[in-house]
């Protein structure tokens, strides 16, 4: 890397927090939003613009910076592509800026190889030390606040799958399809990341088209939905696939509760169904617990004592409606999970 890409590096990051001249967009008091602010410049927690920046920036020998604030100039920046050095996004609604995570290019690789005369295709991601939200759960009993953390993070990676973007960095909607704990990253400021994409299906409102390939019975089972399991699931629908994952993920919110703390009290960490079906279940054990008996994991009883975590109760049983297209939208999940956390204790994680 030359001494150059650092000079220039930092002068984007300038030009975004709008320290430098350049255009100007006046906007009126009404079509102003409110930005999360975290970048050297802020003044408080938030600002207002018209629209919100996140801005990833490397200077050379240093790890990439995070900077987040509003934007009123140059808003040509919001439209260049990301580069070795300099990540610029912008959004235009309230708030928007406070999830979104970038990368540089070339910090993901992806790569082909052999082994044992199988070719292998090798996708190479950033490294979350705290592993899969399964390792994680295994090893960390969580107290209230981090439990919603976890699942707020979770929803908003969820919800931004399953939602199509339009415009010229936009994006198609995305069904995962085998969402479980183990495919739930737990990154190093303890938010969740939705991980393993190899069985999604991508749908756009242009194109109408759905590649699911020959068996939509896929995933893993002791995940799956009931119209999964009896294949009764609309295969021409892409909301289908999305009321799958909204079942598998209030799977994921009943792992998380089941570790949470309660007025001292905690339990070990089992997977969903674990007390109703073996250690590898197979279609017909998970459809006779599923779709014969109905069954559902059992809630603790002790989330009835906290009121927030009696609200994550509850959003798990609206995620298992046996009709699927009653259950909860991700994005209704991800707006009820961050009114459940308001409490303004940074999570932390206890040993």
């Amino acid at each position: 890397m030359t001494s150059e890409i650092p000079r220039k590096g930092l002068l984007m990051l300038l030009v975004a927090l709008g320290l430098t001249k350049g255009g100007v967009v006046k906007a009126s008091k009404d079509q102003l939003v409110n930005c999360t602010c975290e970048n050297p410049h802020c003044k408080k927690p938030t600002c207002q613009g018209a629209w919100c920046t996140v801005v990833l920036v490397r200077e050379q020998g240093g790890h990439p910076q995070v900077h987040r604030g509003c934007g009123n100039m140059n808003p040509e920046l919001c439209l260049g592509r990301p580069t070795e050095f300099v990540h610029h996004h912008c959004c235009y609604r309230s708030f928007c800026n406070h999830n979104v995570s970038l990368v540089l290019e070339g910090f993901i690789a992806s790569d082909m190889t052999s082994r044992n005369s199988s070719t292998q295709l090798w996708l190479i991601t950033h490294f979350h030390e705290h592993g899969s939200l399964y390792d994680f759960l295994q090893r960390q009993p969580l107290e209230p606040q981090l439990a919603l953390r976890l699942a707020v993070s979770a929803a908003c990676g969820l919800a931004h799958l399953h939602v199509e973007i339009f415009g010229t960095q936009g994006k198609p909607a995305i069904a995962h399809r085998d969402l479980k704990s183990r495919n739930v990253l737990v990154k190093s400021d303890l938010q969740c990341c939705i991980a393993d994409l190899g069985l999604a299906v991508m749908h756009s409102q242009g194109s109408d088209y759905l590649d699911i390939g020959n068996n939509p019975r896929v995933g893993t089972k002791r995940y799956m939905a009931p119209e999964v399991l009896d294949e009764q699931i609309r295969t021409d629908c892409f909301e289908s696939y999305k009321w799958t994952d909204v079942w598998a993920f209030g799977l994921v919110l009943w792992e998380i509760a089941r570790r949470t703390i309660i007025n001292g009290i905690v339990e070990d960490y089992k997977p969903p169904f674990y007390d109703m079906v073996p250690n590898d279940p197979s279609f017909d054990d998970m459809k006779k617990v599923v779709c014969t008996d109905q069954q559902t994991p059992t809630i603790p009883n002790r989330l009835a004592a906290d009121p927030v975590l009696s609200g994550l109760a509850q959003m798990m049983r609206e995620c298992w409606y046996p009709n699927p297209s009653a259950r909860l939208t991700a994005l209704r999940i991800k707006k009820t999970l961050q009114k459940l956390s308001h409490h303004p204790e940074k999570p932390k994680v206890t040993h």
